[in-house]
């Protein structure tokens, strides 16, 4: 289990907070300086990412372990507040910002390709989390990936007052890079402030969590001398 532990005041204390659930130990992965986390995510292939709220994404690459033996890379990829980070299990990755810088302020997301990136042209498209009918939809939160594909967004707008939205936007899945069918969004009112920027649909639970445990359970067999039929 992984987490990105911002700490606005002390940059070289950020970074990931590494458990090992068989011994229950746990390290911290340091990011190296200047990084300014939010949201996190993992692939297929063990590497975690984090979004910054400075505009970066960033990717460890743990080499076979979760220690500080990795790597580190990086990316620009707007000049807004990344929060919300998902991973699809075809390695592509979904960002969230929360766009308040931009006018009109917008909630958008990028589409990555997690497997050229931090190349440039890893950052394949983004896409604006309004419609026509809710117009100015912003401070994007969070993000996640369904089970068919597609992706809902989270945005609080003005805080805990203001009435927020969940985006919805169908993905079609048939070609080799993912293409978002702008003509499927919908947005959608949901109460004040909703806020939530990790796996919040359990996709991550689902594909990348290692599901192995047992248990116990007794049962009461037949009375003497009457035969027991398991």
């Amino acid at each position: 289990s992984c987490r990105a532990i911002p700490d606005w005041q002390t940059p070289t204390d950020r970074g990931l907070a590494y458990i090992n659930t068989a011994d229950n130990t746990g390290s911290i992965i340091y990011m190296p300086d200047k990084f300014n986390p939010y949201g996190i995510g993992i692939d297929n292939k063990n590497r975690i990412w984090v979004s910054g709220f400075d505009g970066n994404i960033h990717r460890y690459n743990p080499a076979g372990t979760l220690l500080n033996e990795g790597t580190w890379d990086s990316l620009k990829v707007s000049d807004e507040h990344h929060r919300g980070i998902a991973v699809d299990k075809y390695g592509f990755v979904w960002a969230i910002t929360t766009n308040e810088l931009t006018d009109p302020p917008e909630s958008k997301m990028h589409l990555i390709n997690g497997e050229t990136f931090p190349d440039p042209s890893s950052v394949l498209g983004t896409y604006g989390l309004s419609n026509a009918e809710h117009p100015n939809v912003t401070n994007g939160t969070g993000v996640a990936v369904d089970f068919v594909g597609n992706i809902w967004a989270v945005s609080r707008n003005h805080g805990n007052t203001d009435t927020g939205f969940v985006t919805f936007m169908k993905v079609d899945r048939t070609g080799p890079v993912p293409v978002v069918l702008e003509d499927s969004k919908k947005v959608i009112p949901v109460g004040k402030g909703p806020y939530v920027y990790s796996d919040m649909i359990g996709y991550n639970l689902k594909n990348y969590a290692t599901r192995e445990g047992w248990y116990r359970h007794i049962f009461e067999i037949c009375k003497m001398n009457e035969t027991t039929i398991w």
